[in-house]
C-alpha cells in the first residue's frame, strides 16, 4: 500500500505530498506526487504520476521528481514561471530513463487539487527524440501517439520506465508535411471538426495574442500547434505516416467533433476553403476575411466564414 506522506524538498519552502493514485492501464498502482509551496512564487503547483515497477517500494519516488521541483522553484523565484503548454528541455537524457524533457499540461481531471485548492499542472516526461518532436510538431501529436501506443485516451500521464519512445525524429520528419511549414505552439487554442464545421476556440485572455501571431502569416502556411487536450471532443486524430489520419478515443453516434493537433493557416487565397491534413486541419482565407478574423480576435468576438467544405468558426471561450 502507498501511504500518504509529505517530504521536505526545500526545508521551510517547498514540500511534496505523496499519495496513491488510480491504477494504470496495465493494472499497476500509480503514485501521485503534488508539490506544495510553488504558489508563493506565482507558479502553479505541479503533479507527477509514476508507476512503480513490480516488487518495488511504492513509496519510493524517482529522483527526477525532486530535481524538477527544485528547478521550477528556482525559476519561479526569479520571475520565470511555467504555464500550461510549457516545456523543460534537458541537455542530455537523464536518470537512466531516457528522459529528455518535461511537458506541463492543464489537466485538472487527472490530478488531485493542491493544498491551496488550485488544480496543479500535470507533468509528463518525454523520452529521447519525443522532446525535439514536441518542439517541432507539437505536444498534441506526440502525446496522441503515446495514447495510441498505450490504449489511453488522450494519453497516459504516469511514467512507465519500461516504455520505448513513440517516434524517431529523422524518420518522422521525413514523413510529415509539417516539416516544411513554420510552426508555432498555441496551447491556449483548441481545434475540432465534424462535417458541419471546424471550430477553433481560444482562451479569451489569449485572443489578442493569437491575432498577433496570425497578423503576418508566411507565404505558404503557418501551422498552429494546438493544445494536446480538448475540453469537449472525445475523439482525436492520430498521425499515421503515409496514410489517412486515424482517430483514437470514444466512439460516438451522430456527427461528433474530432480534435486535431494543428491548424495550418494561410491568407492568400481567392476563396475560402478547408481540408483535413494528416492529424490536423488546413484553412485558406482571402485577405479580406483574414482582416475580419483579426478584428474579431482583437475584440473577442466570434468569427464565422462559410467554405465549400464546412463552416470555419473561431471563438473565444
Amino acid at each position: 500500500m502507498v501511504s500518504v506522506r509529505t517530504v521536505d524538498v526545500v526545508p521551510g519552502e517547498l514540500s511534496a505530498r505523496i499519495q496513491p493514485g488510480p491504477a494504470g492501464p496495465d493494472g499497476r498502482p500509480v503514485t501521485v506526487v503534488v508539490s506544495e509551496g510553488l504558489r508563493r512564487h506565482g507558479q502553479r503547483e505541479l503533479a507527477f504520476h509514476f508507476a512503480p515497477e513490480p516488487g518495488e517500494d511504492p513509496n519510493a519516488t524517482p529522483d527526477f521528481v525532486f530535481w524538477l521541483l527544485r528547478e521550477v522553484q528556482r525559476e519561479a523565484a526569479a520571475g520565470r514561471s511555467i504555464g500550461p503548454g510549457g516545456r523543460t528541455v534537458l541537455r542530455s537524457p537523464g536518470w537512466g530513463l531516457g528522459i529528455t524533457g518535461f511537458l506541463y499540461l492543464d489537466a485538472p481531471d487527472l490530478a488531485p487539487p493542491a493544498a491551496d485548492g488550485w488544480a496543479p499542472l500535470v507533468v509528463v516526461p518525454t523520452l529521447w527524440d519525443e522532446t525535439a518532436a514536441v518542439a517541432r510538431f507539437g505536444a498534441g501529436r506526440v502525446l496522441t501517439m503515446l495514447g495510441a501506443a498505450t490504449g489511453v485516451f488522450p494519453h497516459p500521464v504516469a511514467l512507465d520506465r519500461r516504455r520505448p519512445p513513440v517516434l524517431e525524429l529523422n524518420s518522422h520528419t521525413a514523413t510529415t508535411m509539417l516539416s516544411g511549414l513554420q510552426t508555432v505552439s498555441v496551447p491556449a487554442v483548441e481545434a475540432a471538426a465534424n462535417t458541419a464545421e471546424l471550430r477553433v476556440t481560444v482562451a479569451a485572455a489569449h485572443a489578442a495574442a493569437l491575432a498577433d501571431t496570425l497578423r503576418t502569416p508566411p507565404p505558404n502556411s503557418l501551422a498552429l500547434l494546438t493544445a494536446p487536450r480538448h475540453r469537449t471532443a472525445r475523439l482525436r486524430y492520430l498521425f499515421q505516416p503515409g496514410g489517412p489520419a486515424l482517430t483514437i478515443g470514444e466512439r460516438q453516434p451522430g456527427d461528433p467533433l474530432v480534435a486535431g493537433n494543428f491548424v495550418a493557416y494561410a491568407a492568400n487565397a481567392d476563396t475560402p476553403s478547408m481540408a483535413m491534413l494528416e492529424d490536423g486541419f488546413g484553412v485558406l482565407m482571402p485577405p479580406a476575411e483574414h482582416t475580419r478574423l483579426l478584428s474579431c480576435l482583437e475584440s473577442q468576438r466570434e468569427f464565422r466564414c462559410r467554405t465549400p467544405q464546412a463552416e470555419f468558426v473561431v471563438a473565444p471561450r
